[in-house]
């Protein structure tokens, strides 16, 4: 396996700072009313603004950590991708078809991309699709490029179309 990958992906950071934003403004709850039920006493006494902003950041974790992909390693022969689903190794000749479309991902439209595998049923969702300066090409494309070169060294394999 190679040690570097071209293109990786991570929304792990996101994931902790909506953990570390939801603990801080409990613990800050917590220390001010000195009680354990600081988000009720807050609520009773007209302070929703940081039980409401706490449930926000509370959400905001859960949602990222039900990401199907939530890290992605694309290396030269092969990518890796842990996420809701656990962790998954998988060479590019199992990819059936690639397409892109356009989400939203925490309020921001984004380029986002499906893989779909010649093995299994339903696509894999990557949230965002990364660009390398290096290369000066995002995910997509070099994908796309890498899978024709790879179907195009067979003798009699069609080249691969991006759907």
């Amino acid at each position: 396996m190679n040690a570097n990958p071209i293109f990786s992906l991570s929304f792990q950071w996101t994931a902790n700072l909506f953990l570390f934003m939801f603990f801080g403004l409990l613990a800050a709850s917590v220390w001010g009313a000195a009680s354990v039920t600081a988000p009720l006493l807050a609520l009773a006494a007209g302070g929703l603004f940081p039980v409401a902003m706490g449930l926000f950041f509370l959400w905001g974790y859960m949602r990222v950590r039900r990401l199907q992909v939530m890290r992605a390693e694309f290396y030269a022969d092969h990518f890796s991708f842990s996420g809701s689903q656990g962790s998954k190794v998988i060479q590019y000749e199992e990819i059936a078809s690639l397409a892109q479309r356009r989400g939203t991902v925490f309020w921001v439209r984004e380029t986002q991309l499906l893989i779909v595998l010649k093995n299994e049923g339903g696509p894999i969702l990557i949230c965002k699709t990364p660009k390398s300066k290096s290369l000066n090409t995002d995910l997509y494309r070099w994908l796309t490029n890498r899978l024709n070169e790879r179907t195009s060294m067979g003798p009699s394999s069609p080249p691969f179309s991006a759907s």
